[in-house]
């Protein structure tokens, strides 16, 4: 979470494709380690419904934080962004001295429907 003082941005990570275990064999010490390339848990079931629990407590707590920070109008909504790792708009990555783009995690966000800026 970022409070700009004039704006809140929530970023969210990413769920990992594939997960890379190095092993080696405890009864040989001179093997050479194994990689394992495991595909991710899929999109489904207990973890992914976890992972969403999470991001919509952090988008609750956000709101509550800017809520108690400023105030709570009716007048005016917050102005809260939800922020998609990988896809962040030039505004939010203005907001740091220095950022690095990630397209591969960008891809991975954008084969989940979100959408670059958004």
């Amino acid at each position: 979470m970022l409070d700009t003082g004039e704006e809140l941005w929530l970023w969210q990570g990413w769920w990992p494709e594939t997960a890379v275990v190095t092993t080696t064999e405890e009864d040989d010490a001179d093997a050479e380690p194994a990689t394992l390339t495991a595909t991710a848990l899929n999109h489904r079931g207990s973890s992914s419904t976890r992972l969403q629990a999470e991001r919509r407590a952090a988008m609750q707590t956000a709101l509550d934080y800017w809520k108690k920070q400023y105030g709570d109008s009716d007048d005016e909504d917050p102005k809260a962004f939800l922020v998609w790792a990988g896809l962040e708009p030039l505004r939010f990555t203005d907001c740091f001295p220095e950022w690095h783009n990630r397209d591969d995690i960008a891809e991975i966000n954008m084969k989940h429907n979100h959408k670059p800026g958004e």
